[in-house]
């Protein structure tokens, strides 16, 4: 057991290695962008079912609306064009 007096340093092997809560934070960073993606897109399909269920089916202001919408995701960089 350490005493005040005395200073603990990592071994010589592992210094220069990133930490592990470092790399998991990396990684957690990563994930979050991918849910951040899968959400975006989620929430696109939710508002284009909720403009599609007040209009009549084959109705071309669906699509136009829908392309519209679309545009609006892809300008932010939200989703793929």
């Amino acid at each position: 057991m350490a005493t005040s007096s005395q200073t603990l340093s990592p071994p010589k092997d592992t210094a220069l290695r990133p930490s592990a809560s470092l790399q998991r934070t990396e990684i957690a960073n990563q994930s979050d962008r991918e849910l951040v993606k899968i959400d975006v897109e989620q929430l696109l399909s939710d508002v284009i079912a909720v403009v599609e269920s007040k209009f009549s089916a084959g109705d071309e202001l669906v699509t136009d609306l829908y392309a519209a919408i679309h545009g609006v995701f892809v300008e932010h960089g939200l989703v793929d064009a």
